[in-house]
């Protein structure tokens, strides 16, 4: 066949289809993957599950529901995929009964306040970008719980900022809040539990923590490592508002429960009853030569005054706050002077659990003694006259039964 016949000519053109029209489908298809196909969108190498064009982010991840003072808050991770465009907003719903309330937000978490306690409520998140809103995250449900706030006082004596203190149910150990002391020597902890019943509490030294030492009439290291507890009977942990004080006493207390503090927090060996409790504050205050039918630590205001008697303050208040604060110093005054307050604390609290009695505790020789000095120099002249020396521990039946079913609150 001639090269320049018609016929020729058709041969070359449909070996032009056959070999360069499926080239150049190629290298179009390749171009227009590398502009991002279709007028916009993913760059050259982009993943295929990105966002679409114009697209609305993907819901957020709802983690959980926390309590605040008078609501809930919304804790959410963003968006895996935050559309096309950057998230603006996000918005909190909570739906309990047939009331709706929202909240936006720019982040986690998101306050929503206003709601009722006891209500339960359905809680959701959305994610807005100038496209539109996402789908909600998935619902947790809860029921916004009122805030408690117990004001924790370590009295050993104008305690310095930064002591912290927590609170933990006696039950299973689970720690419910914590807080570190103002300046005023006051850790205001607020907190949120279905609990109610006796609590622990347990302050714990610091960096540069210091307290007012009674016998060298000046500051002395409150240190990492050292710590005291405390177990508020029920009457106290079970008001709105209420304020303990953490003492070497109540140290002591906590020893003859059986509840001991290690690195983790504390160790409780059983769950403690208001009896359990109630036997354990009579066998402290035998030991320590005070009458547990005069003075109730359940009704005792925590701060009693003490830590302003190293500014030259007096004692002033109830013949129960008298006692307790009195008392308190003459432990003070009773420690060796080489032994820090939190120390001697532990160390009474060893003897104790022992089933030593105040007459024969080695530790407390000097505690009568330093009782009535106390009285005359740390009690407001005008009161003085409402405390006597602590009763003779002999006077009470150490090894009677009635101490182990007594309940003096």
């Amino acid at each position: 066949m001639a090269p320049n016949t018609p016929e020729g000519t058709d041969v070359r053109e449909n070996i032009h289809r056959a070999v360069w029209y499926p080239i150049v489908a190629v290298v179009f298809a390749t171009l227009v993957a590398g502009c991002g196909g279709g007028g916009g969108g993913q760059s050259a190498g982009a993943s295929s599950t990105g966002p679409a064009p114009g697209s609305v982010p993907d819901a957020p991840t709802l983690n959980e529901l926390s309590f605040i003072d008078g609501g809930l808050a919304l804790v959410f991770d963003r968006p895996a995929v935050g559309g096309s465009l950057p998230v603006s907003s996000y918005t909190a719903t909570c739906t309990g009964g047939d009331v709706k309330t929202t909240v936006n937000g720019t982040a986690s978490p998101i306050s929503v306040l206003g709601l009722k306690v006891g209500t339960e409520y359905s809680c959701s998140v959305t994610a807005t970008n100038a496209f539109g809103e996402s789908k909600p995250s998935r619902v947790l449900k809860a029921r916004p719980l009122e805030a408690r706030t117990l004001s924790v006082v370590p009295v050993l004596g104008g305690v310095s900022s930064g002591v912290k203190a927590e609170i933990f149910r006696p039950d299973t150990g689970e720690r419910l809040a914590s807080g570190t002391t103002n300046s005023s020597g006051v850790a205001d902890i607020q907190y949120f539990s279905t609990f109610r019943g006796p609590m622990v509490v347990k302050v714990s030294g610091a960096t540069d923590a210091t307290y007012y030492d009674y016998r060298v009439d000046a500051a002395r290291p409150f240190s990492v490592g050292q710590s005291l507890l405390a177990v508020v009977p029920q009457s106290v942990s079970d008001k709105t508002t209420a304020e303990y004080g953490v003492t070497p006493f109540t140290q002591a207390v906590a020893a003859v429960t059986g509840v001991q503090s290690d690195s983790s927090g504390i160790s409780i060996p059983l769950s403690l009853t208001a009896d359990q409790l109630s036997a354990a504050v009579t066998k402290a205050m035998v030991y320590f030569g005070l009458d547990p039918t005069k003075v109730d630590l359940s009704t005792l205001p925590a701060r009693l005054g003490v830590a302003d008697v190293g500014s030259g303050k007096r004692l002033d208040g109830t013949d129960q706050q008298l006692s307790y604060g009195t008392a308190l110093i003459a432990l003070a005054k009773t420690a060796p002077s080489d032994v820090s307050i939190a120390e001697f604390s532990q160390r009474i609290s060893s003897e104790l659990k022992t089933g030593v009695a105040g007459n024969a505790s080695t530790l407390l020789k000097g505690f009568p003694d330093a009782y009535s000095t106390a009285a005359k120099n740390a009690v407001v002249a005008a009161s003085q006259s409402k405390l006597a020396n602590p009763p003779s521990p002999g006077a009470f039946p150490w090894d009677s039964a009635v101490w182990d079913t007594a309940i003096w609150y």
